[in-house]
């Protein structure tokens, strides 16, 4: 028998690799994009799922992975159930915990996980405020929208006079950051955050049950290109890696699959920094690296492991990086 993924995002570069593993599963036939309309696929960069077939249409997904959208579907997963269908994601709570960026680091650092040094701003003067508290102009300070996913939205309060928009987050000077808050207005707030100077970019993605670590895996991310990864490595999880991924599942109950950020600062410890309550197409370079872990959540998801314990295999370390101009893999 063969189910079907839904994908939100199906077209993005890096969301290929995913869909390439999966069509190698032999439980999976078509794959569905999210749209506005009925069978027309609109571009990446999703913000929201426009269109779900309804239970009774032919094109219902029987299994839903949701790359990009999990907060726009987690709070149908319910009726999703009831259809007898699953939703592949975190649990509709978590979902709304982690989607909000301040909430994620008051309930990571409530259950003692270092965090990075953060305030929530409302106003032009209030970023000012917090940005001098981080150690800004010696230090470079982070902007983040507080209800953002992927990456989106997110600044990097520069210490020089101009613009930059050729690293990997934007570049602002303060006062145009400024300029931008009391343009824009977030009703919510923002995020100001200090910058990890030194640290290794470290993504791991999680399938938990009530929060009981099922698998996990290990990504360091070496270089970014518009906030995804470019260049880096996948190899077994370290242990103190391990121990945050272990104490952020049982204490947000983490339930499902998604993924969590973090930095090693030199000084050793590991800081979390964000839960991203979806996968990404990067999941899928866990195969060439000797652990089908979407394949093996799928499985779990499905019944079709029986009694058999989460195929973890042995992880090969394995260097990645990808030519943005033709979108292909390189060894």
């Amino acid at each position: 028998m063969k189910h079907n993924i839904l994908l939100t995002d199906p077209y993005h570069p890096i969301v290929q690799e995913t869909v390439s593993s999966l069509k190698a599963l032999e439980f999976v036939g078509h794959i569905f994009g999210a749209s506005d309309e009925i069978a027309r696929l609109r571009p990446s960069a999703l913000r929201k799922v426009y269109y779900v077939p309804g239970p009774d249409a032919e094109d219902y997904a029987q299994q839903l992975l949701s790359d990009s959208d999990a907060q726009a579907l987690a709070p149908y997963a319910g009726l999703f159930r009831e259809a007898g269908h699953v939703l592949v994601c975190l649990d509709p709570d978590n979902v709304l915990l982690c989607s909000d960026q301040w909430d994620t680091l008051q309930a990571l650092g409530a259950a003692s996980i270092p965090v990075p040094r953060s305030h929530l701003a409302s106003g032009a003067r209030a970023v000012e405020g917090c940005a001098a508290d981080l150690g800004h102009p010696l230090h470079e300070v982070y902007v983040k929208l507080r209800i953002s996913a992927g990456g989106r939205g997110v600044w990097r309060i520069s210490r020089d006079a101009g613009l930059a928009h050729n690293g990997a987050i934007p570049a602002l000077p303060l006062s145009a950051m400024c300029a931008l808050i009391d343009y824009s207005v977030p009703t919510e707030g923002v995020v100001v955050q200090e910058a990890i100077a030194g640290g290794v970019d470290i993504t791991s993605y999680v399938f938990a049950v009530a929060g009981e670590v099922i698998g996990a895996t290990y990504r360091e991310r070496w270089k970014s290109t518009a906030g995804l990864s470019a260049e880096g490595m996948i190899g077994p999880v370290p242990e103190d890696v391990g121990h945050v991924v272990r104490e952020v599942c049982r204490a947000l109950q983490w339930d499902g699959l998604g993924n969590i950020q973090m930095m090693r600062r030199p000084e050793g410890d590991t800081v979390g920094y964000e839960i991203n309550p979806r996968t990404a197409g990067s999941i899928g370079l866990t195969r060439h690296a000797g652990f089908d872990f979407l394949g093996s959540v799928l499985r779990r998801v499905l019944g079709l492991n029986g009694n058999a314990a989460f195929a973890a295999e042995p992880v090969v370390p394995t260097v990645f990086r990808r030519d943005w101009s033709t979108e292909a893999r390189c060894p």
